[in-house]
């Protein structure tokens, strides 16, 4: 039967739009999924329980997430379908619900418009945790116990099964690697330098870096969105940063997220590596 559809389709000059279908037209009425199928599942916190650790940070003191965020960089991009002409956009959202309460949102989206539009398909995964510090030395522990899970599926068009990201090993057990695969890090710190403006300026250029904005009457440059990668390349930091002059020299102040396609459940050694070369490159 998949075989005599697809033929025909392919026989009547189908357009990818038509053969790939929009939520709600007559091809995927009547080829497609009838709306999202929704599944509720209560769990295990004790076997479900993953843990994160971040480094001591006073930019983070009074933050309840303690710098962790949704791994964007990672999650939101598109890929190409393996046998469709459409998109798959995955993301990951992050949010607080109470004190003690977050909610991890996963997603697939389908979409024939390679971009997200009003006929897209997504199917997503909610997990819904209750979390505990632990202060250490130098950092804090998170743990995180899931209790719900709620699956919302949704197809997409011809025979294309939009699934919800996988995150369960089996019936019971949620694969906790991929959850951890969700979170990032973001920090802040401030470099004093004694280069001035002038030859920290160059330096920066010399090294290859663009500086977005330059301010000379001020005397402060923009450095913003550019990278540095850990030696092991599992983690790479995005940096936002901004430098002034300062009685002595000058003074730099980066913001800056740690993102890994890995699943890192561990900052502290990443975050001080980064830091070391946030620190080399203002000196």
């Amino acid at each position: 039967m998949q075989k005599t559809l697809l033929f025909l389709a392919a026989a009547a000059g189908l357009s990818g739009c038509q053969v790939t279908g929009e939520r709600g037209s007559l091809y995927q009425n009547v080829l497609g999924g009838f709306g999202p199928k929704t599944q509720h599942i209560q769990l295990n916190p004790e076997l479900n329980s993953f843990s994160l650790t971040v480094p001591l940070s006073a930019y983070n003191e009074l933050d309840l997430n303690k710098g962790l965020i949704s791994n964007a960089p990672f999650f939101n991009q598109l890929k190409q379908d393996r046998y469709w002409s459409v998109h798959h956009i995955y993301d990951a959202q992050f949010r607080r619900l109470a004190q003690d309460r977050v909610k991890i949102k996963v997603c697939n989206t389908v979409s024939a418009d390679h971009r997200r539009s009003a006929n897209d398909s997504s199917s997503c995964a909610d997990i819904q945790m209750r979390v505990a510090y632990d202060k250490l030395s130098d950092g804090v522990r998170l743990t995180f116990k899931p209790i719900t899970a709620d699956i919302s599926t949704e197809d997409f068009g011809f025979f294309i099964k939009n699934a919800a990201p996988e995150l369960f090993k089996n019936a019971e057990q949620l694969n906790t690697a991929t959850l951890i695969k969700t979170f990032g890090y973001e920090d802040a710190l401030t470099v004093s330098s004694k280069r001035t403006i002038s030859s920290l300026r160059n330096v920066l250029v010399k090294n290859g870096y663009t500086i977005t904005t330059q301010d000379i009457a001020n005397e402060k440059i923009y450095l913003s969105s550019f990278e540095l990668k850990s030696a092991d390349a599992k983690v790479f930091s995005i940096l936002n940063c901004r430098t002034a002059a300062a009685k002595n020299g000058s003074s730099t102040s980066c913001k800056y997220a740690l993102f890994s396609p890995y699943a890192i459940s561990d900052y502290r050694i990443y975050n001080k590596e980064i830091t070391r070369k946030i620190n080399q490159l203002f000196n």
